[in-house]
């Protein structure tokens, strides 16, 4: 019962943060490992531009940091990710609320802890679509992430 309340409450904390609730979007679900992320995007008021579709602004900033946060959670205080940047492709006007998701499994944490051990730094490009509740892909967010090693402290 705790670990409910514990994923509630990082659910919740997620979704009050001030520029993440800003884009109009709420996570819907977040797993125990902070591996998974299901978010939603509906079309209101606050989320519609002058045409009268999802605004693209909102479609962005609703991912803007999602994988660099996951990411970070997942590698640990071992590794440096920071959003390095980003583009939007529009593949259809969004009438109606959008629906993404997305997942970090085991084997692309081994594959970026394996290239660091390397090499000194990684950039690598995900994209998250944004899609109707019938699955039609209506926007694409392409992110590109930087990670890398921390330094180890020195004593002295």
């Amino acid at each position: 019962m705790a670990a409910h309340w514990r994923d509630r409450f990082k659910r919740l904390a997620f979704n009050f943060f001030p520029a993440f609730r800003a884009s109009g979007a709420r996570i819907t679900y977040l797993s125990e490992a902070d591996r998974a992320i299901r978010l939603k995007l509906p079309l209101k008021r606050l989320t519609r531009n002058y045409v009268g579709t999802i605004y693209g602004g909102s479609m962005y900033s609703a991912l803007d940091g999602i994988l660099m946060v996951l990411f970070i959670r997942a590698l640990g205080k071992e590794f440096i990710v920071w959003d390095k940047s980003g583009r939007i492709e529009y593949l259809k006007p969004a009438r109606e609320t959008l629906f993404t998701e997305a997942r970090i499994d085991e084997s692309e944490l081994d594959y970026i802890r394996s290239t660091l051990g390397q090499q000194p730094r990684l950039e690598k490009e995900y994209t998250l679509e944004w899609r109707t509740a019938d699955g039609m892909p209506v926007c694409r967010v392409h992110k590109l992430l930087y990670f890398r090693r921390r330094e180890p402290e020195t004593g002295g």
